[in-house]
């Protein structure tokens, strides 16, 4: 079993209010995903998900886990605990609402394009 990650990202606002974002976690079969958004003004929030909640708060199919994020003005500190049982590569994604819109758009089509060729090919070779 792999041991739990801890990912740290800072993340600067310069405008004087709150910026609304979306951010998407990349796998899908993630048992344990652990979310912390601190800000300069004091604690932030907290957000728990991952294959051993039954709900999967935040899943999005083939996109990943999406939380919305409301990121105060100045700095802000990403902190992000990952574990499943086998290494992996985690993406993320930090995007406003049109471009994760466009993501899950390119995903739906790729995912598409991929069973469609594995369709054509199990009837080709049934044809066989």
């Amino acid at each position: 079993m792999a041991p739990p990650h801890w990912l740290a990202l800072t993340i600067q606002n310069p405008q004087s209010q709150p910026l609304q974002r979306r951010l998407v976690v990349g796998a899908t079969w993630l048992d344990q995903l652990d979310l912390y958004l601190v800000g300069t003004a004091g604690p932030g929030s907290h957000w728990i998900s991952g294959d051993t909640h039954t709900e999967h708060p935040g899943l999005a199919p083939a996109l990943g886990y999406r939380h919305h994020l409301q990121l105060p003005s100045g700095d802000s500190l990403l902190l992000l605990r990952v574990a499943t049982p086998d290494p992996q590569v985690i993406t993320l994604v930090l995007a406003d609402g049109s471009q994760l819109e466009r993501l899950q758009l390119i995903k739906a089509y790729l995912y598409g394009l991929l069973y469609g060729f594995l369709l054509a090919l199990c009837g080709y070779n049934l044809m066989l």
